[in-house]
């Protein structure tokens, strides 16, 4: 089971990052961004690495806090979910 939950990790946080980085380019093109609450929606049911990896990649133009501080929360709070459940039993 735990196999699963990585791979299910790991292909949501590409698909995250990829979904970051569509959002900043078709910006760029004069497109609408992504509501902030719709690209949370995806860290928090698992894609924090993608999403801080989209941020960093390509930054916002303005680094709103909840990017700038909810990301790595949710990240950190993942990461120690996983480590639980690896070493628990």
């Amino acid at each position: 089971m735990f196999k699963a939950l990585i791979i299910y990790l790991v292909i949501l946080n590409i698909m995250t990052l990829l979904i970051y980085c569509l959002d900043r380019l078709t910006f760029s093109k004069g497109n609408k961004h992504q509501k902030v609450y719709s690209l949370l929606v995806l860290v928090l049911i698992g894609g924090s690495i993608g999403a801080w990896f989209g941020t960093k990649l390509w930054p916002p133009k303005s680094m709103v806090n909840v990017f700038k501080y909810t990301i790595p929360t949710i990240l950190l709070i993942q990461v120690l979910g996983i480590l639980y459940l690896r070493y628990q039993g």
